[in-house]
């Protein structure tokens, strides 16, 4: 009998202590993804939601080839501040643990070269706006996702140091700037 009352007391202990940890109620971490519907920011969505985070993901469209895993899903226009305060804005009051910016403004490679300024305005705008409203809400952990294409064939500008490389194009000349702002 004493067994039986030693194994339930334990089964219950862990599973209380699972639930409530130590020190009280455990509370789940909660992660913003911007670029949600990209695929990367989709699979960050599905490994945040493996490891045991509630996720909100944000993008300008849902995930195209697979249903989205986040939480909650909204679909703004991150170039407009007030959106990116919406996004950053938790249903509870509770800032965000983090945060993982990897919006930008995308296509395929004759509309990069072709709207290459109008690229780089978008994702500063979105850039700028994030980091601002992060910061405004109290968001401590911020990823910023730079680009692939910020360098080219290990070129160098003139004059500059040895760890700096010319820009492919305008994007990325402008996600070089967007790294400058964190």
């Amino acid at each position: 009998m004493a067994g039986r009352f030693e194994l339930t007391f334990f089964l219950c202990y862990k599973l209380n202590s699972e639930i409530y940890g130590k020190k009280g109620p455990k509370i789940m971490k909660k992660a913003l993804v911007c670029g949600a519907g990209g695929f990367i920011g989709s699979h960050l969505v599905r490994r945040l939601k493996q490891e045991g985070y509630w996720a909100r993901g944000v993008d300008l469209k849902y995930p195209e080839f697979s249903p989205t895993a986040a939480d909650e899903f909204l679909v703004l226009d991150l170039r407009e501040e007030k959106n990116c305060q919406t996004a950053v804005r938790d249903p509870e009051e509770r800032p965000f643990d983090e945060v993982y910016q990897l919006a930008a403004d995308m296509g395929g490679m004759g509309f990069i070269h072709a709207a290459e300024c109008e690229i780089m305005r978008n994702s500063a705008l979105i850039n700028i706006h994030m980091i601002h409203s992060s910061a405004a809400a109290g968001i401590k952990r911020y990823f910023f996702s730079s680009s692939a294409c910020v360098y080219r064939d290990m070129e160098r500008w003139p004059g500059e140091s040895p760890g700096r490389f010319k820009p492919q194009d305008r994007r990325s000349e402008g996600r070089r700037h967007d790294r400058s702002l964190g």
